[in-house]
């Protein structure tokens, strides 16, 4: 490929290394002519070239890692406080609120289920899972075990009376 401007193209010229060892240069042959460039102007000392140095090589690259470590962290400052979700399953109903508010969750119940080897009153399901990383004051959904409904159990043999039992807190009459 043809190009017409190679002297603006030269990759020597976008290198810090020449421009230094440039600098080194001067600063060590007027030191040791012991001449200087203008008669009034002092000579460059050894310090002031180390100083060049640590200027050029350490504290103006690290500027942009300095500028990306601040960037990151105003931005973890920003986020919302977040936990993480226990493990509430197995557990009765009051204890999982208890553990979900010591880490500022709040719980719900939102489904129940009788097909389960759970006793009556234990959690089933929670979503989200346990471990999961959620923001505070999130409200962890449930589903609770219970005793299943008496249309499901067995008919009493030889029985016509009106079975009195217990669903969920209330009273139902069945009928053999």
């Amino acid at each position: 490929m043809y190009n017409s401007r190679p002297r603006l193209y030269n990759p020597q010229k976008y290198y810090m290394g020449p421009f230094v060892v440039a600098f080194i240069r001067t600063v060590v042959s007027d030191r040791a002519n012991g001449q200087t460039k203008e008669p009034g102007k002092r000579k460059p000392t050894r310090r002031s070239v180390i100083l060049v140095l640590i200027l050029c090589f350490f504290v103006l690259p690290s500027l942009p890692m300095c500028y990306a470590l601040f960037s990151n962290y105003q931005w973890d400052m920003n986020q919302p406080t977040t936990t993480v979700v226990p493990d509430l399953v197995g557990l009765d109903l009051k204890t999982a609120g208890e553990r979900a508010r010591s880490d500022h969750l709040s719980t719900q119940v939102l489904g129940q289920t009788w097909y389960t080897d759970l006793s009556p009153g234990h959690i089933t399901l929670q979503s989200p899972s346990a471990g999961q990383r959620v923001r505070f004051e999130t409200a962890i959904g449930l589903e609770l075990a219970i005793t299943p409904p008496d249309v499901l159990a067995p008919k009493r043999a030889g029985n016509n009376q009106p079975d009195q039992r217990r669903d969920c807190g209330r009273q139902v009459g069945i009928q053999n």
